[in-house]
């Protein structure tokens, strides 16, 4: 199925029920389309969940960075009435979130509440203290939540090498999907991220999303799913002020499913090394998309 796999499952305004691990399953087969919603209250976030639901995502992810409200039954209602699972995540000014510097135990504690709760997963940055990252992800996996341990480089992309290094890092610490994400400079750089991908995606450790911020890295949130990465991040609407450059939901949607009608996607992941050669070529298609992914459209 595209998009909206996991809507509405149960009764209305409340959440669906489904496990982690089904969820990793689906993203083994095809990639998944979470989308980020920005709300700083639940009535809005409620609605905005429904809006993703309808326009095809799969997941979507709750920033309780951005909620005035955080108290933990807040946050419980929220998830329990989303209308799609959510990964939910707290991020610091550090990580280019919200949350304020100087109470990571209070941040932290507000993520382990929210365990409480049941999202699909929470989403721990590897960067924070290997004890407390441990005690939240051992906690998650008692409660039958899945765990996204994220890296993010907001100023630099490095080396395939050293992309991978990080992978087989987060694969260590037993979380259940690795999120890396860079910023690439240049297209040798969108090559070097496109690598790490195909090489991660043959050690097969955990599941993976590989991609790139901002306008050079854009593409790679559609050519990394299409090498194998298990999902991708996208706004509900054209993102131009955040500087990640996120895709909107209805062109992510759309093409995912050109993509899927034209090839199928086990059909076009075996065919990735077209993908990366084309992803070295010059941006030259429609809706700034390289000139390779027009010709994955195209046949």
């Amino acid at each position: 199925m595209a998009g909206t796999t996991f809507k509405k499952t149960v009764k209305e305004n409340e959440s669906p029920k489904v496990s982690y691990k089904q969820i990793i399953k689906l993203m083994r087969e095809k990639p998944l389309i979470c989308t980020s919603i920005i709300a700083d209250n639940k009535k809005d976030f409620i609605e905005l969940v429904k809006n993703a639901a309808d326009g095809g995502a799969d997941l979507a992810e709750l920033r309780i960075d951005f909620l005035k409200d955080k108290a933990p039954q807040n946050i419980t209602e929220i998830i329990f009435k989303s209308g799609l699972p959510l990964i939910i995540t707290n991020r610091n000014k550090e990580s280019r979130g919200t949350f304020p510097s100087g109470n990571e135990s209070l941040r932290l504690a507000l993520l382990y509440y929210s365990i409480n709760a049941k999202p699909a997963f929470i989403d721990i940055e590897y960067v924070i203290e290997a004890k407390s990252r441990t005690e939240i992800i051992d906690a998650a996996h008692k409660n039958g939540v899945g765990v996204i341990c994220s890296h993010h480089d907001f100023q630099s992309t490095p080396t395939s090498e050293k992309i991978i290094e990080k992978y087989e890092e987060v694969c260590e610490t037993g979380a259940d999907v690795a999120k890396l994400v860079y910023t690439p400079h240049s297209r040798e750089e969108v090559v070097n991220i496109l690598q790490a991908v195909e090489t991660v995606v043959k050690l097969d450790k955990i599941p993976s999303t590989i991609f790139g911020m901002g306008d050079v890295g854009q593409n790679t949130r559609i050519l990394s799913p299409v090498i194998g990465s298990c999902m991708t991040y996208c706004a509900l609407n054209a993102d131009s002020k955040s500087g990640l450059s996120q895709l909107s939901l209805k062109d992510t949607k759309e093409l995912f499913d050109l993509l899927a009608t034209k090839k199928g996607w086990k059909a076009l992941r075996k065919e990735h090394k077209d993908v990366l050669s084309a992803a070295m070529e010059e941006y030259l298609s429609t809706y700034s998309y390289p000139y390779g992914m027009g010709q994955i459209i195209e046949q």
